[in-house]
Formats: C-alpha cells, structure tokens, sequence
C-alpha cells in the first residue's frame, strides 16, 4: 500500500476531529472537550478527566438505555460508580472487558487523586512497576487485532498499548462512549417507526363501525 500523500493524512485528521466534535455534542460535552483530552500532555490530568468522562457517559447510557432522563441527576449524584458498573451489566450493556477496563480507570484515578505527591504521575514511571505495566497492558485496547495492523515490524498489542497508554485509554472509553450512540439511535428508530405506524394505520370509528 502507498503512503499516504499530506494531503490525505490532513483530510484523514480533519474527518476524526469532525467525529469527535459530533460525539462530545452527543454526549453533552464541550464541542472540543474530546480533542482536548486526547491531546493533553499531562498523564494525570489526563487520566482524571478521561475517567470524568466515563463517569459522564455510563451516566448517558443508562439514561438512554432506561428511556429515563429524569435519571440523569440521580446517577451521576446519588450512585457510585461501581454500581452504575454493575447496572450495565445487569441491564446487558457492557462486555467483561469494558467493565475491567472501568474498573482499572477507576482504581487508577481513585489512586492519583487523594495524595498530592502523584500529580506528578507519568505512566512511564507507572510502567516502571512490571505489574502494573502487565495488568495495564492486558485490559486496555482489547478488540485490537494482535499484532497491530499498520506497524512494522508487526508490534504486539501489549507492547502497542504500553507504547500509547493514554491512546488505549481514550479508546476504551470511546468504545463505552458509542453504546450511548447506539442506544439514541435505537430511540430515533423507535420514534420513526412509531410515526409511521401512526400514518399507515387508520383512525378507527368511533362506535367500531364503518
């Protein structure tokens, strides 16, 4: 395959940007809150408000899911994440493998916030720990194909994630983020076939009589 002329990679990276602006309106967010997220140098800002916008979007699709919206203040203020966690999974929303990865997000986020000294959190010290390293690398960017398509020499995925942690990350919680799309675009389908139902069936006698 021929690479890619400057001219496509800048289309390539306007499309992506577009999608994203479409997405963070879907979500509530800030029209550039996704662009900005993605493109934060700093690892502990970033994991705080990627796991922000998981809290914001497990919110959304329960809200959407349920058909509720007087729920959304509810969720977000009254109930802990981890049983909002539990919810998807009840309600057959999330996979085993979205919910590690919440659950992984959560627990680093819950660490990073409550001790001054880890503002200072890279994931390249983080990675230092093989554990840690092993455990982040075996629950983030699940569904890549191993290795990953487009490198050379072909990477493996763990070494991939290890490489682009905050990518693997953003990813997890925009695959999460897409059940919210879903979910709205199942109401659009119900409220459309809802309104035709209502032209293709005619208005009945009102004694039940011709």
């Amino acid at each position: 395959m021929a690479d890619e002329s400057p001219h496509e990679a800048a289309e390539q990276a306007a499309s992506i940007t577009d999608r994203l602006r479409i997405l963070s309106r879907i979500l509530g967010l800030r029209e550039n809150f996704l662009i900005d997220l993605f493109k934060d140098p700093d690892d502990w800002s970033f994991v705080v408000k990627a796991h922000a916008l998981l809290e914001a979007v497990i919110c959304a699709v329960l809200v959407a899911h349920l058909r509720r919206r007087e729920l959304d203040d509810v969720l977000a203020e009254e109930v802990e994440m981890k049983a909002r966690i539990e919810m998807t999974k009840a309600l057959g929303i999330t996979t085993p493998e979205d919910r590690k990865a919440m659950h992984a997000l959560g627990n680093l986020r819950n660490r990073l916030v409550h001790n001054a000294k880890d503002t200072n959190f890279t994931f390249a010290e983080h990675f230092k720990n093989r554990d840690a390293k092993k455990n982040f690398c075996s629950t983030f960017g699940h569904g890549w194909t191993d290795p990953i398509p487009g490198t050379n020499p072909p990477m493996p995925r763990a070494d991939y994630v290890a490489e682009h942690p905050k990518f693997a990350v953003f990813q997890s919680v925009l695959h999460i983020a897409m059940y919210v799309v879903r979910e709205m675009s199942e109401i659009q389908t119900q409220l459309a076939l809802e309104g035709l139902r209502a032209v293709v069936t005619p208005p009945e006698a009102s004694d039940g009589k011709k």
